[in-house]
């Protein structure tokens, strides 16, 4: 069931919800803009703007921003190496040297074959974010 089809205290408690849970240590932004259906009512839009002032945090542009907590970085154990590798540069779902190494000798031209893999990462990479965004 679509948390827009709450009522407005459920909403706001939903809303306050995640802001207390996955925004707990910052960095979370309270956005419905692009997902909000047809059938959400003023009340529970309101409801949710309304949780999100409430209790978000906010400082000033004036205002000094707060000291982040440091955490140390500990390797959780048995996670998947793609969640612990470091990120390619953007734009790049798959980087051509990776690939290039699970790919035969090139006998051609690797750059030409560089080129073609590149430009078709880019069409995958775009592909993906239009995807995601369209929801």
């Amino acid at each position: 069931m679509s948390c827009w089809r709450l009522g407005s205290r459920r909403v706001k408690a939903r809303c306050r919800s995640l802001i207390e849970t996955i925004g707990a240590s910052g960095g979370y932004i309270m956005d419905a803009s692009a997902i909000i259906q047809n059938d959400a009512t003023l009340e529970n839009l309101k409801a949710m703007t309304d949780a999100t002032i409430e209790y978000g945090v906010y400082r000033s542009p004036s205002a000094p921003s707060p000291k982040p907590r440091i955490r140390p970085r500990v390797k959780p154990p048995r996670i998947t190496e793609w969640v612990t590798t470091a990120p390619s540069h953007p734009g790049v779902c798959f980087p051509f040297e990776e690939k290039l190494k699970e790919l035969p000798p090139i006998c051609g031209d690797a750059e030409l074959v560089r080129q073609v893999w590149n430009n078709i990462e880019a069409l995958a990479y775009l592909y993906i974010w239009h995807v995601l965004l369209s929801f």
